[in-house]
């Protein structure tokens, strides 16, 4: 097996950020330095990444989390602050990683994985999983505003892929992207003149929040990984 897709199959990175990994001569096989790509290892060669030994796990697992406002979507925070990692405690038996980030101020769905294949298919630019928001808003869009925010708005000097977008209630709007760039529908807003007051990621694919209390998680089937793989093209 390619170190890189070892890398990834043992949940430390996409396999695209493994290669920036070996790259950088950040892994070890059998005492060694790599970094070139195509390497070859087994099950009885010496993988090492930050001082530990990487062991390819045989359970792929993918957990799903209802994250809260206040908390950060990343393994640890440099200030102290609450992590999602912090909310799944010691409860899953295997290192898990977010899949992509759910910003400080915004809530919802947000999956954890030790499957670095699955992580690189949801969040490689060329796939395109349906990603579903409920958005408050400081104001009403017009017409118009809705028109060219679904059709795309110019945001860090990038267009916007078309998306889809209706009201729901008073100040309030559900949005589905097909793509994932930073903060994306706050700034779409700004452009538009409106300031996003809360928002909230209600699903990913046919992945909802069913059942789940803010805080809360639980461990996604085979089925529904199998089926989240399709949706994401991996």
């Amino acid at each position: 097996m390619r170190l890189q897709k070892f890398l990834a199959q043992a949940g430390i990175a996409s396999r695209r950020k493994a290669e920036e990994l070996i790259k950088r001569g950040e892994i070890s096989v059998n005492g060694t330095i790599v970094t070139r790509m195509g390497l070859n290892v087994e099950q009885t060669d010496t993988v090492t990444y930050q001082g530990r030994r990487v062991v390819l796990e045989n359970r792929l697992l993918v957990v799903l989390l209802n994250k809260p406002v206040a908390v950060v979507s990343t393994v640890r925070d440099q200030f102290g602050r609450t992590t999602v990692m912090d909310l799944l405690g010691d409860h899953y038996p295997l290192r898990l990683y977010p899949v992509g980030r759910l910003d400080y101020s915004s809530s919802g769905l947000i999956l954890l994985t030790n499957d670095g294949d699955l992580t690189y298919a949801l969040t490689h630019p060329k796939h395109h999983l349906a990603k579903t928001y409920r958005v408050r808003v400081s104001g009403s869009l017009a017409q118009s505003d809705l028109d060219s925010f679904a059709r795309g708005l110019v945001i860090d000097g990038y267009g916007t892929k078309p998306c889809r977008i209706r009201e729901t209630g008073r100040h309030t709007y559900e949005v589905v992207l097909y793509e994932g760039r930073n903060r994306q529908i706050r700034k779409m807003m700004a452009v538009l003149g409106f300031e996003v007051l809360a928002l909230e990621r209600r699903a990913m694919g046919t992945l909802t929040l069913e059942g789940l209390a803010s805080g809360e998680h639980r461990l996604l089937s085979e089925a529904e990984i199998e089926i989240l793989k399709k949706e994401a093209g991996g």
